[in-house]
């Protein structure tokens, strides 16, 4: 399991489970379990196959109900959305898919110009499974704003090689959202390899970068 959280889905006051089961090949899936009570789950599959990375639950729609957005990696990297329409009922649409050696790694959710709509930021830099893996210049992280129905476009990119995770926050009291990543394979030949970056929101969706010599060994 790459990724699970409680959250009440079907809006009756008990806490349902998401689970993304990564798995591998032909395992895994993503599903949620509906709490019965006393400790009971009923599982329903959303997809039936493996690489479910990680949910992010939230009312995308202003409805009142929670949708679901999961990132999926392995053969089909993608994001998709999931519209809650009541009574334990989703309905799936692709928001965003790239060819299969992309790379996601994280994604999150997060208001970056102030609109009052959620938008992404995700990263992509896997290169687990290649020994000595080659640098990609399309490795990085990625802004996506939300137009306010849930249609994404790319505003920002940060390309940093091997990209793993990242973080939002308003780490320098600003009031904007600074983000900080970390890279599993970095250039290590650069005299800075970039195994950490934190990227200062200067507004206006310009971020200036910074990075520590302390970071040269993970």
């Amino acid at each position: 399991t790459a990724y699970a959280r409680f959250a009440d889905l079907t809006g009756n006051g008990r806490e349902d489970l998401v689970v993304c089961g990564f798995g591998d090949f032909d395992q895994g899936r993503l599903a949620w379990f509906e709490s019965e009570g006393d400790g009971r789950f009923r599982e329903h599959v959303l997809i039936d196959r493996s690489g479910a990375l990680r949910a992010e639950v939230h009312d995308f729609t202003g409805n009142g109900r929670l949708d679901l957005l999961v990132l999926m990696a392995q053969a089909r990297n993608e994001l998709v959305f999931f519209e809650n329409l009541g009574g334990g009922r989703f309905r799936s649409r692709q928001l965003m898919e790239q060819f299969p050696g992309y790379g996601y790694n994280d994604f999150l959710v997060a208001d970056f110009n102030e609109d009052g709509h959620p938008d992404l930021l995700t990263v992509n830099g896997n290169n687990m499974e290649i020994e000595d893996p080659p640098l990609r210049n399309y490795h990085g992280l990625r802004i996506y704003l939300n137009d306010g129905n849930m249609s994404f476009k790319e505003a920002y990119f940060y390309p940093m090689y091997g990209a793993l995770r990242a973080v939002a926050g308003d780490f320098t009291g600003n009031g904007r959202l600074d983000v900080a990543a970390i890279s599993f394979f970095p250039d290590w030949e650069a005299e800075h390899p970039e195994t950490f970056i934190f990227l200062a929101n200067r507004g206006g969706l310009r971020f200036r970068p910074y990075t520590l010599d302390e970071t040269r060994w993970g």
